[in-house]
C-alpha cells in the first residue's frame, strides 16, 4: 500500500487574509459592548436601549466573523453588505461629531476614538475579504 493513498485529501488552508478578516470582526464585537460601558454615565441609571442595540451588534458581528472563519460564503456577503454599512454609519456619525461644539465633552473624549477604531477594523475586515485570494478562497469554498 502506498503512502499517498491513505493520505486524506488535503484541504487548501485558510488564507491569512481571511484569518484576519474573522480576527477583526470578533474585536469589533467586543469592542462594541465595551463602548456601551464606557459611554454609561457613572451616577445615573444604565440605558437598557443602548445595550440592547449593542448587544445586537455583537452579535452580527460575532456571526459574521465564524461564518467567515468557517469559509462561508453568507458570511463574506454579510460582512460586506452590513460591515460596509455600519462603517457608512460610523462615518456619518463622526462627521456629525466633529461638526458639533454641543456634545457633551465626554462622550466626544470617548466616541471620536472608538469611531475611528470601529472604521479600521470594518474597514480592514471589509479590504481583506476583498483581496483576490480570499476571493478566490470563497468560491472554492461554495462548490
Amino acid at each position: 500500500m502506498s503512502q499517498h493513498a491513505s493520505a486524506p485529501a488535503q484541504q487548501p488552508s485558510t488564507p491569512v487574509a481571511v484569518r484576519w478578516a474573522a480576527g477583526l470582526l470578533a474585536v469589533y464585537s467586543l469592542m462594541v459592548l465595551a463602548h456601551v460601558f464606557t459611554l454609561s454615565p457613572r451616577d445615573s441609571e444604565f440605558d437598557a436601549s443602548l445595550l440592547r442595540t449593542a448587544i445586537g451588534r455583537m452579535q452580527g458581528a460575532a456571526a459574521m466573523a465564524w461564518g467567515v472563519a468557517r469559509g462561508r460564503s453568507w458570511g463574506r456577503w454579510l460582512t460586506l453588505a452590513l460591515g460596509g454599512l455600519w462603517a457608512g454609519f460610523c462615518a456619518l456619525a463622526l462627521v456629525e461629531y466633529a461638526g458639533t461644539p454641543a456634545v457633551a465633552p465626554r462622550q466626544t473624549l470617548v466616541f471620536g476614538p472608538v469611531g475611528i477604531m470601529a472604521l479600521l477594523l470594518l474597514g480592514g475586515a471589509i479590504g481583506c475579504l476583498l483581496v483576490p485570494r480570499s476571493r478566490l478562497w470563497f468560491r472554492r469554498a461554495a462548490v
